[in-house]
């Protein structure tokens, strides 16, 4: 039996009051958090991409949400504070206007539905660690 991951973090650039905030997606609602004040940390993440959609907005389309990270718990970070990157992690990127897929920096692979244990934001930014990161005892993310 799969992962039930019931939790979906998407970045939202809808105009209005939650422009450029994190859009937490659940069985219990919606709700945005900012990414100047909170860290977010999720556990068992899968990154998922509507490949078409994404492919026309590489082409000139107008942005649509096509992209998210599904996760089975989500926890929120505060207060905010200064927070380094982790060894092992790597930073995640999608922007279906330079290339229709998730991706890892310094790479043009397509890893849309890879799986992660951890996967956490530091303001804007998204990094995870994969399938066989080991937590240390004592685990802070």
């Amino acid at each position: 039996m799969g992962v039930d991951r019931k939790h979906r973090l998407r970045f939202n650039l809808g105009r209005g009051e939650n422009y450029m905030k994190w859009a937490i997606d659940g069985k219990g609602g919606n709700s945005y958090v900012d990414p100047e004040k909170y860290n977010i940390v999720m556990t068992n993440c899968k990154l998922h991409n509507r490949k078409k959609t994404a492919q026309k907005i590489c082409e000139g389309a107008h942005k649509t949400v096509c992209a998210w990270i599904q996760a089975e718990e989500i926890k929120l970070r505060e207060p905010f504070v200064t927070i380094f990157i982790p060894e092992g992690s790597v930073e995640l990127l999608y922007n279906p206007r330079t290339a229709p897929h998730w991706r890892k920096k310094g790479s043009e692979s397509d890893i849309d539905n890879k799986t992660f244990y951890k996967v956490f934001t530091i303001g804007t930014k998204i990094y995870g660690f994969g399938e066989d990161y080991h937590p240390p005892v004592g685990e802070i993310i």
